[in-house]
């Protein structure tokens, strides 16, 4: 085989192997609810929506309200992947709530993050 065939032969088993080489990507926060800054009346749910599917083991958020203290919270992916959801048990005193989330995709890498949002 000669020099250029080889070369052609190789460039095009690179590009194959590319090709077929999935995207790693990391999960990033793509909206929340209450939305980050948000001001408005305590929610009855908060939910964290990720760009890709996320690992329900891996992946979960923590609220902590004004007086500092983390709420009693049961955040779970939902049945798409793609959202952490945990419903509020009774309303929220009013001040600011921080929310801090982690989640783990395909790639295997944990992202981290947080907003707050304020209850009037």
């Amino acid at each position: 085989m000669n020099f250029i065939k080889c070369f052609a032969l190789s460039v095009a088993l690179l590009a194959g192997t590319l090709a077929a080489t999935p995207v790693l990507a990391h999960a990033k926060m793509q909206m929340a609810m209450p939305a980050a800054n948000s001001v408005g009346a305590s929610p009855k749910s908060i939910m964290v929506h990720f760009n890709e599917k996320v690992a329900a083991k891996l992946s979960g958020f923590e609220v902590t309200g004004p007086d500092g203290k983390t709420l009693a919270l049961n955040p779970q992916v939902d049945k798409s992947g793609l959202m952490l959801i945990a419903k509020v048990d009774k309303p929220l005193a009013p001040g600011v709530y921080k929310v801090k989330w982690h989640a783990v995709a395909a790639d295997g890498h944990r992202m981290t993050g947080d907003y707050s949002f304020t209850v009037k």
